[in-house]
């Protein structure tokens, strides 16, 4: 293999190592507001609400959030989301 390509296949295992830490999430919440799930990585924060509302409504949905609002807590991101 000549140099060249070793720093290539070099430089693309260290890009997809961090995308991996980055964005993989690590951490897993489950809230008893109606289901809500929330994975954690170190940059995003992927919410799946199931979240219960007035009079036996639910709100359903998803949302992706990045740095910096992926470190807020999940009330802070329900005021973002309404």
């Amino acid at each position: 293999m000549k140099k060249s390509t070793k720093a290539i296949l070099l430089t693309i295992i260290i890009l997809i190592t961090l995308l991996g830490v980055l964005f993989v999430p690590y951490k897993k919440n489950l809230y008893d507001d109606g289901g809500t799930e929330e994975y954690r990585a170190l940059a995003a924060t992927y919410v799946k609400w199931q979240k219960l509302q007035g009079e036996g409504t639910k709100y359903e949905g998803f949302s992706w959030y990045l740095y910096p609002d992926s470190q807020k807590n999940i009330d802070e991101l329900w005021e973002i989301k309404h």
